[in-house]
């Protein structure tokens, strides 16, 4: 699990969730000299009657487009 300084640093290169078209996003982190990657995953949410698109990652942490 990446400390939060490094999953705030992957939330701001996360591309546009509305626009991107793959079902997941890798971000590359340093750790202790080592190259780790961190997978985020497109999902689909309701929101006030609408479908909405946002990244998760492990599928704890919800990202919404303010957060980046």
């Amino acid at each position: 699990m990446p400390n939060i300084g490094q999953l705030n640093e992957a939330i701001e290169k996360l591309p546009d969730a509305d626009s991107w078209t793959e079902k997941t996003y890798t971000h590359n982190i340093q750790v202790d000299g080592k190259e780790r990657s961190l997978q985020f995953n497109l999902i689909h949410v309701r929101k006030g009657g609408k479908r909405i698109n946002r990244w998760v990652y492990e599928g704890k942490v919800l990202i919404r487009n303010r957060d980046r």
